[in-house]
């Protein structure tokens, strides 16, 4: 039998704190649009710092992502509101077509600042389990697990070529245990790794 690894995953009233923690700033309402963007929609960063402006409809309630192929995902009440605050926040700046996620020039925001930010976020808000854009998007997985979704369409939701990639995924997040002792497997849970030392900002005032 053989030992199989699972993530610390994060919960949801930890998600609820990040949104919270983000606050109702111009930074903070872009960042708590990103947050549930990558909690309820399960991008990967890349994807979700790619998307334009136009590919969320507000009006009926969908946001279009590119990955390997183009994929629509409906938006529930609570991420469609948080982003209805930050492109109206955009907007306000005097924005129009272009990226989402951006500086207040208008210019795509950059990876390391993200995930520097979020790491901040999570520190702030008390979380224990590191924050990050995947650690967002695996709770989304775990939460669409939890409400029953079925391998099929969540590989279409994570954007994986190959159906093992999403079943050992599956695996990894799924917490019942018909899940953890699949195929003979024993599960481990992991500890929750140690946060990161805080980095020093680097100085950009456009973001």
């Amino acid at each position: 039998m053989t030992e199989r690894m699972t993530v610390a995953v994060l919960q949801d009233h930890e998600v609820t704190g990040l949104l919270g923690e983000a606050g109702d700033s111009a930074a903070g309402l872009r960042m708590a649009a990103l947050v549930a963007t990558l909690y309820h929609a399960c991008p990967r960063l890349g994807v979700a710092l790619g998307m334009e402006v136009g590919d969320v409809d507000l009006t009926s309630a969908q946001m279009r992502l590119r990955g390997r192929r183009d994929w629509e995902v409906p938006l529930e009440e609570a991420p469609l509101a948080r982003l209805s605050r930050w492109i109206a926040c955009r907007a306000a700046y005097g924005l129009g077509p272009g990226p989402l996620f951006c500086t207040f020039d208008g210019t795509r925001l950059d990876d390391s600042y993200v995930r520097r930010e979020l790491g901040a976020l999570g520190r702030r808000a008390g979380v224990a389990v590191p924050v990050s854009a995947e650690a967002l998007r695996r709770a989304g997985v775990a939460r669409l697990i939890a409400e029953g979704v079925d391998d099929d369409r969540l590989q279409q939701r994570l954007d994986h070529g190959r159906a093992g990639v999403t079943a050992r995924y599956r695996r990894r997040l799924d917490p019942s245990p018909a899940a953890r002792h699949a195929d003979g497997e024993t599960a481990h849970i992991m500890a929750p790794w140690p946060a990161r030392a805080r980095r020093k900002d680097d100085g950009r005032v456009s973001t």
